[in-house]
């Protein structure tokens, strides 16, 4: 009987290895990817108000500042060089610097 019982724990060994461990492998993946849809959702949903969130934003932006206004202090320098080189406007035909 002894010689049985080890024969039969030898077959039931290479049985958990090669057929009942990796069954429960994948159902355990299969549960984690339903954890992870279920994240992709949420996800998904807070990204659409993230989106909305900043449409909103811009257009609150565009209605607050002026459309041709600059910064206190700071001045948008002209489409012409300023160092040494002719001024390219046509109002302009002064030579700048030496």
């Amino acid at each position: 009987m002894k010689k049985n019982n080890s024969i039969v724990a030898f077959i039931l060994g290479v049985l958990t290895v090669v057929a009942i461990i990796p069954v429960f492998s994948s159902l355990g993946e299969l549960i984690c990817q339903w954890i992870e849809d279920g994240k992709a959702v949420a996800i998904e949903k807070t990204t659409k108000r993230n989106i909305k969130i900043t449409k909103l934003q811009k257009e609150v932006e565009k209605e607050q500042c002026a459309e041709s206004g600059s910064a206190i202090g700071y001045e948008i320098p002209n489409d012409c060089e300023v160092y040494g080189d002719y001024c390219n406007s046509k109002k302009n035909k002064r030579k700048i610097g030496f």
